[in-house]
């Protein structure tokens, strides 16, 4: 596929975002599903937005993925070619926590559909756990514990890091991280 189709098809899908988007939340018709509002870019009535960042590297200096979330719609874009940007629709919210959405990105198809789940570890701080994409919209098979699997990256409000006084450490909390050793390449762990 050519990178003038490629674009033409990314343009399309936003367009079926944007009229998704439009239908569901036009003339202030309520939405379905919505994102939970601590992790909203620019939530009206509070003091700041947030800056949502992940793949952090270099002693946090740089982050390749900028996660933007708006009322039903997260969308992911991506600095560099670790990662693919993509959109995500929120179809229907699935128990207290996990979010059954419509995930498109870049050269796809056909229309995918996936479960995420936010695991907040402080206020400005959490992961996400995903399906794979699947083509069929199975909310028991999708949103099922055994199937769902933890992002390895964290994201971060760049914004807000370490600017409140009682988390001394932005990335303290309930999880692992894997750290290597830039001259030696051994592998450690970080508590």
């Amino acid at each position: 596929m050519k990178a003038s189709d490629q674009t033409f098809v990314l343009l399309v899908s936003f367009y079926q975002v944007v009229l998704f988007y439009t239908v569901c939340c036009a003339g202030g018709a309520r939405v379905i599903c919505e994102f939970p509002s601590n992790i909203q870019t620019n939530l009206t009535g509070r003091k700041w937005s947030r800056d949502w960042q992940s793949r952090i590297k270099e002693q946090f200096t740089e982050f390749t993925l900028k996660i933007e979330v708006t009322r039903n719609i997260m969308r992911t874009i991506s600095t560099d070619s670790s990662a693919k940007s993509n959109s995500r629709v929120c179809i229907r919210q699935v128990d207290s926590d996990k979010y059954l959405v419509m995930h498109e990105e870049s050269g796809q198809t056909s229309q995918q559909y996936l479960c995420l789940q936010f695991l907040f570890r402080s206020s400005d701080v959490f992961q996400i756990r995903s399906s794979p994409p699947s083509d069929a919209m199975k909310t028991g098979l999708l949103c099922s514990e055994d199937i769902l699997q933890l992002d390895k990256w964290v994201v971060v409000d760049k914004t807000r890091l370490g600017r409140e006084k009682h988390i001394p450490c932005p990335l303290k909390g309930g999880f692992n991280i894997l750290v290597f050793d830039k001259v030696m390449q051994i592998p450690g762990h970080a508590h």
